[in-house]
């Protein structure tokens, strides 16, 4: 997750702002990551990463998007990483225009 925060703060196309300013201006969307260990065991080898996209409502909810998992081993975070941001690019396109 902090690998996507990085790349999103790097990016000049997106802004991380907190909840409180997400729900006052409605002109942005939300993304939700949970990353989890997926090995199975000690060995912290595999990882599963859910995205769910979302656009903050008037009323304080937020209406669904899309969303999707990601499976990748744990020398394959800057790839799963480029993947996601790839895809945050592609389903905020409505946005950018």
């Amino acid at each position: 997750c902090s690998g996507l925060k990085e790349k999103i703060r790097a990016s000049h196309g997106f802004r991380l702002v907190s909840k409180k300013e997400a729900d006052a201006a409605l002109t942005g969307f939300g993304i939700h990551v949970i990353s989890e260990d997926a090995s199975g065991d000690e060995s912290n080898t595999e990882s599963a990463m859910s995205v769910v996209f979302t656009l903050p409502l008037n009323n304080g909810s937020e209406l669904y998007i899309t969303s999707y998992v990601e499976h990748f081993g744990a020398k394959r975070t800057d790839d799963a990483v480029e993947s996601i941001f790839a895809e945050l690019d592609k389903e905020s396109e409505f946005l950018q225009k």
